[in-house]
């Protein structure tokens, strides 16, 4: 062990030589922590990212997340609630001979996680249940999808099924700017769609593109007040999976919707410019009714 301290509540980090590792809990359940690590003696490197959340007991192993760059010896990285977070450092090059990582963990202004880092996945590759319980990557899906009896994983999909109105599946920590990328399908297109959410805060206020069956949407809600932004028409099947991905930088809304398995278009099919929002949580967003049912393959967000 190594010296080690924090300045932020509920927050405790550790440090060993060698293997050359920082290990950070963030103890509070309900609050993201935004950590800035200052290193002492090292100045540039890499750093793999695994976590562990302490609502998973073990037999379940850590997931690697990504990898950081590390710059002048810090780098910075948001901890979600009730987590426990490793630092793996890769050093290209150090200031003295032999590695004695000093972290010092301290709050930052910084509001949004490393661009390119994964926020959340899930491939919905489990054991049948109800409701969506603990994604892949071990942290807990929100929302809709741990409450509302229409969840539920079979044959390693996400399912959501026999519902009456829309519903909200979220994942990962808040971020500012971010992308989603969903795989799935929906077995009939008759007043239903499947889409992703973008800067989600409740089921009344997020960012939102979906397809219908006939068209391409993006959408906003504030305070339970829909509004279309910007839609092209968009031929979608029944019981045809595909692919959408969603982005948000700034005030620029992105949307882009394939076949799965076909190439991704080489440029955005629909843009729309909004402020309403400026940071929430990544997810997925249901309409079924009408005896539809929804299944997911796949769900990826990324800090942008």
């Amino acid at each position: 062990m190594v010296n080690a301290d924090t300045t932020l509540p509920n927050v405790e980090v550790y440090a060993s030589d060698n293997p050359k590792n920082i290990v950070v809990l963030n103890k509070d359940p309900s609050i993201t922590h935004t950590a800035t690590v200052h290193l002492k003696g090292v100045t540039s490197g890499t750093i793999d990212v695994w976590r562990k959340d302490e609502s998973v007991l073990f037999p379940n192993p850590p997931i690697k997340l990504g990898t950081l760059p590390l710059e002048n010896g810090t780098f910075t990285y948001q901890l979600p609630p009730f987590s426990v977070t490793a630092f793996v450092l890769h050093t290209a090059s150090q200031t003295s001979p032999t590695l004695s990582p000093t972290p010092t963990v301290t709050p930052s202004s910084t509001t949004s996680p490393i661009p390119g880092v994964t926020l959340a996945q899930d491939t919905f590759q489990r054991a049948n249940q109800a409701f969506w319980g603990t994604a892949s990557d071990g942290q807990i899906w929100g929302g809709d999808a741990n409450s509302a009896a229409v969840f539920s994983i079979a044959g390693n999909t996400g399912r959501v099924s026999s519902g009456t109105t829309s519903l909200s599946a979220v994942l990962g920590p808040t971020a500012t700017n971010a992308h989603v990328l969903f795989s799935g399908s929906i077995s009939s297109f008759n007043a239903t769609n499947i889409g992703a959410v973008l800067r989600w805060t409740d089921g009344n206020n997020w960012y939102k593109a979906y397809i219908d069956g006939a068209n391409l949407v993006i959408q906003k809600k504030v305070n339970g007040l829909t509004s279309v932004l910007n839609q092209i028409p968009f031929a979608a099947q029944a019981g045809t999976s595909y692919t959408l991905r969603f982005s948000v930088v700034g005030s620029t809304l992105s949307a882009s919707a394939w076949q799965t398995g076909s190439p991704e278009p080489g440029t955005w099919m629909l843009t729309a410019t909004d402020s309403t929002f400026q940071s929430g949580r990544c997810g997925l967003r249901i309409l079924v009714q009408n005896g539809a049912a929804a299944q997911f393959t796949s769900f990826t967000a990324i800090a942008r």
